[in-house]
This record gives structure tokens, C-alpha cells and sequence, in this order.
């Protein structure tokens, strides 16, 4: 039998002093008398000594080592978490005040390079075929709030846009950003989990697009911004209203892009 040929006397776990050290790391992070500077010295040469460690587990590393050094320094745990925040948006945004980050529209021709770009990730065509099929199947009434938003700006980078998720990363804005154009933005915000059978756009949905706009007015001034709503319902509820003009982008509008 196969399990014959297994030889016992070599170790079985490839990770196993990394596993010692960070067991002993996280024991230690619970003592409320450490020397925290020590602590975190050797809790990041751990981190980057440990080459196969991926980005999303050194955020995860990050976040422990700002829990640890909350009862120290507030303001050092609020600067791991962001260090941790800005390696995996799916953790918690500390609350420190950060200059939104801006982008720029491609020019023409920069366009086309990140189109190129895009596509040089794949490399057959049936990989490509296949990746752009998980798009536009995701981009569909029903789909799943994430699964949606994650098409929605994928679609952005296969048209060559620059794109941004200030919702999703600075917790604030709309859920798209777009650079469209030299100066010219379409900013989007999905409703992709709103029933079909429904009949008005709820005045708290339109609060939410007034609020983006002021955002995006806010931090892109001086520039032409086009507001999308992506909603399979038409007509609005008593008392509500747009601060500015906003397209809908209903069941047909997806389906147009399903087509092309």
C-alpha cells in the first residue's frame, strides 16, 4: 500500500517553527506588562522574515498587532490598522482622517494600454472568454451586493477606465468612481439586491445618491461627473428626489451590456 512508503521520521509539517513562533507571539500579545516596543519589533521581523506570508495574512498580522497595542498607544494601533486596512479593504477602516484618494481620467491613448493590460492577464483566449462570461453573468438583478459591485468594476477595467470603489475602501461616496475621460467621471451606485416587483425608488435610495454627489462635488471639483443608478425600478417615492440628474440603469440597460 501506498501508505507503506510514507516515511515517519521526517517531519510532517513543512511550517511548523513558524507556527512555534507565532504561537508564542500571539501568548505573549495577551501580557499587559510587555515591553510593547520590543514586541512589535520582533512581532514585524516575524512578518517579513516569513517570505511566504500573502498580503492578506500580514493585514490579518497587522490587525492582531493593533489590538495588542491599543492598551499602549491608541494612535500606534490606529496606524497598524490602517496599515492593515490598506492590504485587505475587507478590514476595519480605523478612525483616522484620511485625504480621499483621487484619480485621473486616462488619456486616449492610456486607455488602450490599460485595455492591453487587462487583457495580457490571460493568456488563451478561452480564459478570457470565460473570466468576461463571469462578468456579465454577475452583472444581473439578484446577484449578491459584492459579487455585483466586484463585476461592476471589473467591467470598468476591461473598457480601459480607471476605476474606484470609494464606498467599498474609504467607507464613504459612491459605490463607482470612473475616469472616464481627461477631467469627465461617471460615479455609480448599485441596487442590484432590489426586487424586481418593487414599484418606487425609496427616499433613503435617493439620499444615499444625494450624499455621493456631494462627495464627489466635494472632492472632484471642477470637473463634469455623470451619476448612475443601477436599479430595476423607475419611478420615484413621494418626497423623493435627486440633488442632481441621475440615469437609472434597469433590467434592459444590463441586458444591452450582455449583448455588446
Amino acid at each position: 500500500m501506498e501508505m507503506d512508503n510514507i516515511d515517519y521520521s521526517k517531519p510532517q509539517f513543512t511550517n511548523l517553527e513558524r507556527l512555534q513562533q507565532e504561537n508564542n507571539l500571539f501568548k505573549r500579545g495577551i501580557n499587559p506588562t510587555i515591553d510593547i516596543q520590543e514586541y512589535n519589533q520582533q512581532f514585524l521581523k516575524f512578518v517579513s522574515d516569513n517570505h511566504e506570508i500573502t498580503d492578506e495574512e500580514q493585514a490579518w498580522y497587522l490587525q492582531f498587532l493593533a489590538t495588542v497595542n491599543y492598551q499602549f498607544s491608541t494612535q500606534k494601533s490606529f496606524e497598524f490598522q490602517l496599515q492593515a486596512y490598506n492590504l485587505n479593504k475587507k478590514l476595519l477602516l480605523p478612525p483616522v482622517n484620511q485625504q480621499s484618494k483621487l484619480i485621473e481620467g486616462p488619456i486616449r491613448q492610456q486607455r488602450l494600454k490599460n485595455i492591453s493590460i487587462t487583457l495580457a492577464q490571460f493568456d488563451t483566449f478561452e480564459k478570457l472568454r470565460n473570466y468576461t462570461d463571469d462578468v456579465i453573468n454577475n452583472l444581473q438583478f439578484g446577484v449578491k451586493k459584492d459579487d455585483f459591485e466586484t463585476a461592476v468594476d471589473d467591467l470598468g477595467k476591461l473598457l480601459g477606465f480607471v476605476t474606484d470603489r470609494p464606498d467599498e475602501y474609504q467607507k464613504k461616496g459612491p459605490d463607482h468612481v470612473w475616469a472616464i475621460d481627461k477631467g469627465k467621471y461617471f460615479a455609480i451606485e448599485d441596487k442590484s439586491e432590489v426586487s424586481t416587483t418593487r414599484n418606487e425608488i425609496y427616499k433613503s435610495e435617493t439620499g444615499q445618491m444625494n450624499n455621493s454627489q456631494a462627495w464627489m462635488n466635494e472632492n472632484y471639483k471642477n470637473t463634469e461627473i455623470h451619476y448612475f443608478m443601477v436599479i430595476p425600478v423607475k419611478y420615484l417615492q413621494s418626497g423623493a428626489g435627486f440633488a442632481n440628474p441621475v440615469l437609472i440603469i434597469r433590467k434592459q440597460g444590463l441586458k444591452k451590456l450582455e449583448n455588446h
